[in-house]
């Protein structure tokens, strides 16, 4: 997953520190893709002074008792880093296709990431938030069912 990324994580003195995440049913380019969207986010908007750190941890939420309407384990991955951060104002905006906080002249990208992140956990029946404050870095909050049943995945297609 790192080694598409390994360029940028040189240029911002990255590290990433990464728990052992369950076993989701996922197709491995799907989440592939996750990853990589927001971790070259946290990457592109790592402050300039500071070297980047990003974590990446997982936790078991059983089937009883989750907050997330599901009668199936779960797994919650946050992804955090010591970024730019964002102004939770425009927490809608930042998961809308073409949706850009900062000019295109200030960071490169198209606006289309994270846009592409939220199809793909909603396709597997998860949630994406995030937590930030300007000049404080970003957390992104995942929630996956372990397993995916059958009969929703047909319907959501």
């Amino acid at each position: 997953m790192l080694t598409d990324l390994e360029l940028m994580i040189k240029e911002k003195n990255a590290v990433i520190h990464i728990d052992e995440l369950p076993k989701i049913e996922i197709a491995k380019i799907e989440a592939l893709q996750i990853f990589q969207n927001i971790i070259s986010n946290a990457l592109k908007y790592a402050k300039s002074n500071v070297p980047a750190e990003i974590y990446i941890k997982s936790e078991l939420l059983p089937a009883t008792g989750n907050l997330y309407g599901t009668n199936e384990d779960c797994c919650k991955i946050t992804i955090t880093d010591n970024g730019i951060g964002f102004d939770e104002s425009y927490m809608n905006k930042i998961f809308n296709m073409f949706q850009r906080l900062h000019g295109k002249g200030e960071y490169e990208g198209t606006g289309i990431g994270l846009a592409i992140v939220k199809k793909i956990i909603e396709k597997y029946n998860g949630t994406i938030t995030a937590k930030s404050r300007e000049n404080e870095g970003a957390t992104f909050i995942i929630t996956l069912p372990l397993h995916q049943n059958v009969l929703s995945m047909a319907s959501s297609k």
